[in-house]
């Protein structure tokens, strides 16, 4: 499973996709898979909001919409989240997500009973 299979789901307002957030991380960025979901590092810790707001951004700029396209639907209170991007197609988010990851090395899903 790479980041380019990522499973998407078409929204009447775009596209909407499954997130495990990786707040108070060193770097931002793209991590890879876990599982079903795009894991994403920012910065920020999980207090006040701050986390989803620089996923949020982070997300807006590495699929080139503005910042008002980006939302969390569910999940705001854990890791794992729902988020939809308005305005991009199913086929859009695709290619912008293979452009973001030649050549990666498949991540390995996470194994039953193991933390972290």
């Amino acid at each position: 499973m790479t980041i380019a299979t990522l499973p998407l789901t078409a929204d009447p307002a775009g596209v909407r996709f499954r997130v495990r957030a990786v707040p108070g991380a060193r770097r931002e960025g793209l991590v890879g898979r876990y599982g079903d979901a795009l894991r994403v590092a920012v910065r920020p810790v999980a207090e006040a909001g701050r986390a989803n707001r620089a996923l949020c951004e982070l997300l807006a700029a590495l699929f080139a919409v503005p910042r008002a396209a980006v939302q969390i639907v569910s999940g705001a209170a854990t890791r794992d989240k729902l988020v939809a991007i308005g305005g991009l197609s199913a086929t859009e988010a695709r290619a912008r997500l293979e452009a973001l990851a030649p050549g990666e090395a498949a991540p390995s899903p996470p194994r039953a009973g193991v933390v972290g």
